[in-house]
């Protein structure tokens, strides 16, 4: 919702499949990708795509429950190029997304 009143389309997925299926549909500009999704985690979503010349370049911002070092030095290795624990602060994530996408 606080992305969606700044003005950006959102598309949801509710699982790694999902989401890998809906980045070839809509080519998002930024994905937020939580850690914890059924099926596969999105240590795995992160990897195949970035592994995939159509996917690579696109930000990945990780934003998770997940808040132990381990994880953010994890999500950093595996290409994210940010790392952000919920809960969150609204006006931190629409920050950390206006550096990677302009309206």
């Amino acid at each position: 919702m606080t992305l969606s009143r700044k003005g950006y389309t959102i598309v949801e997925a509710k699982n790694g499949i999902e989401a890998l299926a809906k980045l070839k549909d809509e080519r998002p500009g930024l994905v937020l990708l939580d850690i914890i999704m059924p099926g596969m985690d999105g240590y795995k979503v992160l990897s195949i795509m970035k592994e995939s010349v159509e996917y690579k370049d696109i930000p990945v911002i990780m934003l998770t429950s997940r808040d132990k070092l381990f994880d953010k030095i994890k999500g950093k290795m595996s290409g994210s190029n940010e790392y952000l624990t919920k809960p969150f602060d609204p006006d931190e994530i629409v920050a950390k997304v206006n550096k990677y996408l302009q309206l």
